[in-house]
């Protein structure tokens, strides 16, 4: 098995925060969102601004406090004084409002910055506004993500899949297949309702085979709510719904 071998371009991110919960908690949300690719985690500043000499990312998410003798404010500092090969777009999340603070990382470089509580959903947001303002190319999500999962635009069953799974997200977690996915995406490609069937099934067939590494999650994830059972083309379609929506 491998992974497909269609490659579109993402925000390519680093993620640092002291706590290594928390950091596991982002690296398993950013590695889900198709506009991301997680090229590294961070407990430690230093450590961060070695990376970012050695290989330059677009976007770093950053806690204020990390590890070592160097936060989130040092590293701004530094990252202007040792001159990076390119300065990424940096987010500072912080515990509480320290109002003086949030200001002066503001003024080191910092992009933007949230203080917690806060949704990873919102966060993953302000990250794209911040990759979108520094000219970064992220196509349509929808499409990368489904990359991601295993299939090509070239699939012959793509561009119905893709209705289908637009009619899903559409409906919520809970829709009926043939009244809210399957007519609604017969009537937008003209096409017979077994048509789209059929398309389903060669797409499951093609996800099984390609059996890429987002893919394999739905799997597991699914496995353990549903032992025993197979993965089916309505199945699919509400795992793939919720996970695009960036649930």
């Amino acid at each position: 098995m491998r992974e497909t071998d269609c490659q579109w371009p993402v925000l390519n991110l680093y993620l640092a925060e002291s706590n290594v919960q928390q950091l596991t908690l982002l690296t398993d949300y950013f590695s889900m969102r198709p506009e991301f690719a997680v090229r590294g985690t961070f407990t430690e500043g230093r450590v961060l601004l070695r990376a970012l000499r050695e290989r330059p990312v677009d976007l770093v998410i950053t806690s204020l406090e990390l590890r070592g003798d160097m936060d989130a404010y040092e590293l701004l500092v530094a990252m202007r004084e040792t001159g990076l090969p390119r300065l990424p777009g940096v987010i500072v999340v912080f515990d509480a409002e320290l109002p003086a603070l949030q200001s002066r990382c503001l003024r080191a470089g910092a992009a933007y910055y949230l203080v917690k509580p806060y949704t990873l959903r919102h966060l993953a947001d302000r990250a794209l506004d911040v990759g979108g303002s520094l000219g970064a190319d992220v196509r349509d999500p929808l499409d990368i993500w489904l990359v991601r999962a295993g299939l090509k635009p070239d699939d012959s069953f793509y561009p119905c899949f893709r209705r289908c799974l637009q009619a899903a997200m559409a409906c919520g977690p809970h829709f009926a297949l043939l009244k809210q996915v399957y007519i609604p995406a017969a009537q937008a490609g003209k096409v017979s309702v077994s048509a789209v069937d059929t398309s389903m099934r060669r797409a499951l067939k093609t996800l099984e085979s390609r059996d890429t590494g987002l893919y394999r999650q739905m799997c597991e994830r699914f496995e353990q709510e549903h032992p025993g059972k197979r993965m089916t083309s309505k199945t699919v379609l509400e795992y793939m719904a919720n996970l695009a929506r960036g649930g």
